[in-house]
C-alpha cells in the first residue's frame, strides 16, 4: 500500500500519523501478515529538481503574467494540469518495483482524475474503490480548478509558462 503522504509533510501538521499506516500496522498485528508501506510523496527537494511548482508560485507567476491578480480556480487548474503529472509521475517512481501488482494507493479525489491519467499513459490498470472519503467545502476550489482545466482543454497544452524552468 502507497499513499499521497510523506512523513515531513505529516510532522509539519502537528506530527499527524498516517491513517493508513496506523491501520496497516493493526492488521499486520491482528492478522500476522506483513505489507509494505510506501510514502510515495518525495520531498521539496526532488519536487524542486524536476521543476514542480507549488499553488502559491503558480499564482505569482500568473499574477506578474495577467498583471491582475488571477482566480483561485485558474491558479489551481494550472497546478493540477500541468503539475499535478509531475508530482504524480515521482509517485510512481516511489512504487517502482510494484507498479504492476496489486497496489492500493491512497491520494486525494482530484488525483483520481489526474493519476489515473498518468497510468492509463503507463498502460497500468487500475480502479478507484472509494472517492468522496472527507471531501468537504474547503475542497470545492480544487474541483473549480479541476473543472476549469477540462473547460479549457488545458490538459494536453505542452508549452504553457507554467512549465518552464
Amino acid at each position: 500500500m502507497a499513499e499521497e503522504l510523506n512523513e515531513k509533510w505529516l510532522q509539519r501538521k502537528n506530527r499527524a500519523e498516517s491513517i493508513l499506516k496506523s491501520e496497516k500496522e493493526r492488521y499486520e498485528t491482528r492478522t500476522g501478515t506483513r505489507i509494505q508501506h510506501i510514502f510515495a510523496e518525495p520531498d521539496q527537494a526532488i519536487k524542486d529538481a524536476r521543476h514542480y511548482k507549488e499553488r502559491e508560485t503558480i499564482a505569482a507567476i500568473l499574477n506578474a503574467k495577467m498583471q491582475v491578480q488571477p482566480a483561485a480556480e485558474e491558479a489551481i487548474a494550472h497546478v493540477i494540469a500541468h503539475q499535478h503529472p509531475i508530482r504524480e509521475s515521482l509517485w510512481l517512481d516511489a512504487i517502482g518495483e510494484h507498479r504492476n501488482d496489486e497496489l492500493i494507493f491512497v491520494c486525494g479525489d482530484i488525483h483520481l482524475y489526474t493519476f489515473r491519467r498518468l497510468l492509463e499513459k503507463q498502460k497500468i490498470d487500475s480502479r478507484i474503490v472509494a472517492q468522496g472519503i472527507g471531501v468537504d467545502c474547503a475542497c470545492l476550489a480544487d474541483y473549480r480548478g479541476l473543472n476549469f482545466a477540462l473547460a479549457h482543454q488545458m490538459f494536453d497544452e505542452t508549452d504553457c509558462f507554467c512549465r518552464e524552468n
